[in-house]
């Protein structure tokens, strides 16, 4: 599968889309809302206090025991066919599983792939993705 550009994908929806757009700052993608001021711009951020704090609390999560997780004798290969905001992947490769996220949708896919780039420079966030592989 070829990579799909950044630049490309941000260009051909600002183009096609009246209601959002996207844009990069400070080497953050944004989603952001055209028609309501009060929506904040949306990015995800493995190093925010949600992901952090659900990272913490990581083995009280019932998707430990969904996947099968036991302790360090146990880390399985998952593939997260939705990855979303990429939230349970997140928590599995905390605790030392291999993630491949799927994500169809080319937007979520950016946000996402912008977060595992960005956490790559953060001490303690690079050695979480290093376990994270997204395909669109």
């Amino acid at each position: 599968m070829t990579e799909l550009d950044e630049n490309y994908i941000i260009q051909e929806f600002n183009k096609s889309n009246e209601d959002f757009r996207i844009f990069k700052k400070d080497n953050i993608i944004f989603l952001q809302s055209i028609k309501r001021n009060d929506w904040l711009p949306f990015s995800i951020n493995f190093s925010s206090n949600n992901f952090i704090r659900r990272k913490n609390q990581a083995n009280s999560q019932d998707i430990i025991k969904a996947i099968g997780i036991k302790g360090n004798l146990i880390k399985p290969k998952v593939l997260d066919t939705t990855a979303g905001q990429g939230r349970d992947s997140f928590i599995l490769a905390s605790l030392g599983c291999n993630i491949t996220l799927l994500e169809r949708n080319k937007v979520i896919y950016l946000l996402l792939k912008n977060a595992i780039e960005n956490a790559k420079n953060n001490d303690e966030l690079k050695n979480i993705v290093k376990y994270m592989t997204i395909i669109n």
